[in-house]
């Protein structure tokens, strides 16, 4: 279980000091973002900041459009950015061509309700941001959360002890995964927890995990989970062929229900779940093991009743 809180900036109100100059924070550059709506939320709160008499209102007229709701619709998701409508937002936001062409990927990356698609457009999202030299934690976010290795490779480390500099560590850490990765690939994957801080090396070069903690963010949480449920799910898959039974349980029932005893059937699910944590947490025997829990409930036919 990992989690980390959004940091934000805190300013310190002085009300003998003019907002304008109170105030001094520069908007940042659109790379920085991979969300169209946290980019026009900011870009809202800076026009605020800097331009007196700011509104949405006067954002709408930009636009040319006469809803005056239509920029907080966009951020808080209520409605989509047509594109139609996007060189008008572009020109509203002062974007230059290149920019505007950026602004445009985030668009069809949020909107976009095919995950095969929204992977093809993060890459590009990715290659822009890295010729722009952007910090790229987001990044580094979605390959922990979209490699399963990344994941198992920072429990496994709770459990063995490996020096990446004797005993060729890597292959080491490699094999013992199931299935097996290479020795690049658990190269790759400790390096991605070292850039996240979530695992450093001692002065004789053991590696141990670190109490660092980490989400997917505010931004694209949905495309991050989706990634990292379908290696799992993989896995689980797999495990049938890997593991005899006494050490899997891969079960399952099929039911005709209500809708409210499936929402029943679900918050029995997360009390289980949250037993299951109370129990790891519990146990005071030294772990041996890395395991993975997949818990799946979803409809197979809708009758539209």
């Amino acid at each position: 279980m990992l989690y980390i809180t959004d940091v934000s900036s805190v300013i310190k109100n002085n009300s003998d000091i003019d907002l304008q100059e109170k105030i001094n924070i520069d908007m940042k550059p659109i790379y920085s973002f991979i969300s169209y709506r946290r980019y026009l939320a900011e870009f809202y709160q800076f026009k605020k900041r800097t331009e007196q008499g700011f509104s949405y209102r006067q954002f709408s007229a930009a636009v040319g459009v006469k809803m005056p709701n239509f920029l907080p619709w966009l951020i808080d998701g209520t409605r989509n950015l047509g594109e139609t409508t996007m060189p008008m937002v572009v020109s509203a936001l002062g974007l230059s061509q290149e920019e505007g062409e950026y602004f445009a990927l985030l668009v069809k990356f949020d909107q976009s309700k095919i995950q095969s698609e929204r992977e093809t457009l993060f890459g590009r999202i990715t290659s822009i941001r890295t010729e722009k030299s952007v910090e790229l934690i987001e990044e580094k976010r979605h390959l922990y959360f979209s490699d399963w290795s990344v994941v198992a490779i920072r429990e496994l480390l709770n459990i063995v002890r490996i020096n990446p500099k004797v005993d060729d560590g890597y292959y080491r850490l490699g094999s013992m995964l199931r299935p097996r990765i290479s020795r690049t690939e658990a190269h790759r994957a400790v390096k991605i927890l070292a850039d996240l801080g979530l695992v450093e090396a001692e002065p004789d070069g053991t590696l141990y995990p670190t109490k660092s903690q980490l989400t997917t963010g505010d931004e694209v949480p949905g495309f991050f989970s989706r990634q990292f449920h379908k290696q799992m799910l993989e896995r689980a898959d797999e495990s049938m062929d890997i593991f005899p039974s006494d050490q899997r349980d891969v079960s399952s029932v099929t039911m005709s229900v209500s809708v409210e005893c499936q929402m029943m059937v679900k918050d029995a699910i997360q009390r289980f779940r949250g037993e299951i944590e109370a129990l790891v947490r519990a146990d005071l025997n030294e772990p041996n093991r890395v395991i993975q829990l997949n818990m799946q409930m979803f409809p197979l036919a809708e009758t539209h009743k």
